[in-house]
């Protein structure tokens, strides 16, 4: 599925980087995860009650309008007691990738005016925060009252670091996939510990690992996250792309947690419509007739059974393509065959062995336990 954008360009000096959208998306979640665990820790926020923009979710909202971040707090400054009980202020924050100019800040401003015009709103505290700011920009908000900072200031270098370097290594992920997959290890050791962000970069670095081995297992060109058009309004996304002389790989990766399983509604979502779509559209071009396709789901999770034997069937019912599925274990074993050093320990520590994995592994035990004591 595609992210689609909505572009307004009159009067506005924003710029937006459609061929880096994505990676700024991923780098953005982690930024607001990092800013949510920030104000969990400090006790600014109630901790169960924090909303953040998400893909696919509607954005928080206080008022009319939109935040990338909005929490209720019980700061003795921001509580207002109404017959006697408590009730909350907010914590209200944009965060962006880059700088802002004097339009950004005019356009935050502009929604905290707004708010605080609503009497019956509760009290806010407003945060923007961003790489830099540019001078005009910096001084309007801070004469508004407006927490304005940057990560750094906030987390320290270190994941300040990890997230211009997250950013930069999405942006060019294939070369990074085939020549330099020690960044991985880089960024999960500074960003993995921010919580809530462990999803996001195991999705996110997922497809790097697998464009690695594909590369060591020879796989000619590697594209990482190759967007396709098939007409006006259908394009897809192809998280790994290889093509050599004999072969085109198209790869879905799906970094899940090791418990994960992937269900047949996703296998045949992924393999009926996307697969079929693709290799119409790649089969057709001239220089890649003669070679063979093969689709691939990879995940470092598994596949429910039902899954398995319908990937199955679909193979045995085309001879255009082939239909190849690997789980966690697979990629692991695949790692170690290939040779690609480093990564081992990578996959292990945070994809096979992380401590929320163990958890879920313990919790999914005692379940199991529970069922059978039912059952005695």
């Amino acid at each position: 599925m595609s992210d689609q954008v909505v572009c307004f360009t009159h009067h506005s000096s924003f710029h937006v980087d459609f061929d880096g959208y994505a990676a700024q998306l991923t780098v953005q979640q982690v930024l607001l995860e990092a800013i949510a665990d920030w104000a969990r820790k400090l006790g600014m926020v109630s901790y169960n009650k924090v909303e953040i923009r998400e893909r696919g979710v509607p954005l928080p909202q206080f008022g009319t309008h939109a935040f990338d971040l909005v929490a209720p707090s019980y700061l003795t400054p921001m509580v207002r007691y109404k017959d006697g009980k408590p009730a909350p202020g907010f914590l209200v924050v944009d965060a962006y990738v880059g700088e802002i100019d004097a339009a950004a800040a005019q356009a935050f401003l502009r929604k905290c005016e707004s708010s605080r015009a609503m009497r019956r709103l509760p009290s806010f505290l407003p945060v923007i925060i961003a790489d830099g700011f540019h001078h005009d920009a910096f001084l309007a908000l801070r004469a508004n009252g407006i927490i304005a900072t940057k990560p750094s200031a906030l987390f320290g270098r270190d994941v300040a670091r990890g997230l211009a370097g997250l950013l930069e290594t999405l942006r060019h992920a294939s070369a990074i996939a085939a020549k330099n997959p020690e960044v991985i290890e880089q960024l999960f050791g500074q960003l993995g510990h921010i919580e809530g962000a462990a999803g996001n970069l195991r999705g996110a670095l997922f497809e790097l690992i697998v464009g690695h081995i594909a590369t060591l297992q020879g796989g000619g060109s590697i594209d990482i996250g190759k967007k396709v058009q098939l007409g006006p309004s259908d394009s897809y996304e192809i998280d790994v792309f290889c093509v050599s002389a004999e072969n085109v790989r198209l790869i879905e990766c799906k970094g899940y947690a090791p418990t994960h399983r992937v269900d047949a509604d996703e296998v045949e979502a992924w393999i009926r419509t996307k697969a079929h779509r693709l290799h119409k559209h790649f089969r057709a071009q001239e220089t890649l007739q003669s070679r063979a396709f093969s689709f691939e789901f990879w995940t470092s999770g598994s596949f429910t059974e039902d899954a398995l034997k319908l990937a199955e069937t679909i193979s045995n019912e085309t001879e255009r393509y082939c239909v190849d599925l690997k789980t966690g274990p697979d990629v692991r074993s695949l790692i170690t065959k290939v040779n690609a050093k480093g990564l081992g320990k990578v996959f292990d520590e945070h994809y096979a062995k992380h401590p929320i994995t163990k958890a879920q592994r313990k919790y999914e035990q005692q379940d199991d336990l529970g069922s059978v004591f039912d059952v005695l």
